[in-house]
């Protein structure tokens, strides 16, 4: 939760945690209403498992990077990337 008097996130306020894997819904209890914010350390995926980057049409190109967990698939091409084959609403 964002703590506006250190300019910072804090759980101090947090508790009952719960994550359901099934509908990746998260719930807790909290005492006051304020903006929250999920975190995750950068590196949870690193090192990649391997990554390939292949061509498919004229500047245009598929960025494969299988990690520890997903698989993630880049479409790039001039001036824009866009992650591809994914269902996960959050992605």
């Amino acid at each position: 939760m964002w703590d506006e008097t250190t300019e910072s996130f804090s759980s101090e306020l947090i508790d009952k945690l719960m994550f359901n894997n099934a509908d990746r819904s998260l719930t807790f209890n909290t005492v006051r209403l304020a903006p929250f914010a999920f975190l995750q350390v950068r590196n949870s995926d690193y090192p990649y498992k391997k990554w390939d980057i292949r061509c498919i049409d004229n500047d245009v190109a598929l960025i494969t990077i299988d990690t520890k967990r997903t698989k993630l698939v880049f479409e790039v091409g001039v001036n824009y990337a866009k992650l591809i084959d994914r269902d996960d609403p959050e992605l």
